[in-house]
C-alpha cells in the first residue's frame, strides 16, 4: 500500500490522502501519459461528450468483459480515488468510498454523470496540465511552474474558477459500483471494468 513516504512521480512530493496532482502511474504499470488515446479528446463544448462517446466502441468489449476509458485521475491512493471515467461509453464523476471500519479505500465507488460543459472544462485543465507534465519530464519546467505552464497559467486560473467544486459526485443520482482498473492492451491507456455491488 502507498503510504506517506512514497513520492509523487512528477514532482517527488510525498504522496498522502490528498496527494499532488502530479501523480499520475499505478505500481502495477498503468500509463496515465500524453500518448494515451483518450488524452486526445475534443474539448471544444458539446464535442468532447461526443468524442468520448465515439470513441468507446474500439475499446468495450475485451472478451467477455466489459471496460471503459478512464479520462482522468484527480485523487490518487493506491489508485485512482476521484475523476472522470465513462461508464457504459457516458462520462461520469467517480469517487471512490472509504471503509472507516478498516480506514482503507477498497473498490467501491460511486458514479454520476457529468454534464458536457463541466466535461469540457475539465478536459481543458487536463490537456494543460499534461502540457505541463511533458515539458517537466523533458526538464524544461520547473516544479514550482506546477500544474501549468507559464503560457496556460491564465486559462489555468480561469478554468478552476469556473470548475469550482463541481467536479464532485451527486450521491442523489450515483450509481454504486466496484471498479478494477488496469492498462488497454491495444494502447496502453487506463481502462476501468466496473461491476453493480449486489445489494
Amino acid at each position: 500500500m502507498h503510504r506517506t513516504d512514497e513520492k509523487c512521480l512528477s514532482c517527488d512530493v510525498s504522496a498522502r490522502r490528498r496527494p499532488c496532482e502530479s501523480i499520475r502511474n499505478f505500481r502495477t504499470g498503468l500509463q496515465f501519459g500524453q500518448g494515451s488515446r483518450y488524452w486526445r479528446l475534443n474539448h471544444v463544448r458539446g464535442g468532447a461528450l461526443l468524442a468520448a462517446r465515439n470513441t468507446h466502441q474500439h475499446q468495450r468489449k475485451m472478451g467477455s468483459m466489459a471496460w471503459d476509458r478512464v479520462h482522468t485521475v484527480h485523487d490518487y491512493y493506491d489508485g485512482p480515488r476521484r475523476g472522470i471515467a465513462d461508464v457504459g461509453g457516458v462520462p461520469h464523476i467517480y469517487e471512490a468510498e472509504f471503509d472507516y471500519s478498516s480506514d482503507e479505500f477498497g473498490d467501491t465507488y460511486f458514479a454520476s454523470p457529468v454534464d458536457e460543459n463541466l466535461f469540457a472544462l475539465v478536459m481543458e485543465d487536463w490537456k494543460i496540465w499534461l502540457r505541463w507534465e511533458s515539458a517537466f519530464k523533458r526538464g524544461d519546467a520547473s516544479i514550482e511552474t506546477h500544474p501549468a505552464l507559464p503560457r496556460d497559467r491564465e486559462r489555468h486560473e480561469a478554468l478552476k474558477i469556473a470548475i469550482g467544486d463541481r467536479l464532485t459526485v451527486d450521491r442523489a443520482r450515483a450509481k454504486y459500483l466496484k471498479a478494477h482498473f488496469k492498462a488497454s492492451p491495444h494502447d496502453g491507456s487506463t481502462i476501468v471494468e466496473w461491476r453493480i455491488v449486489d445489494a
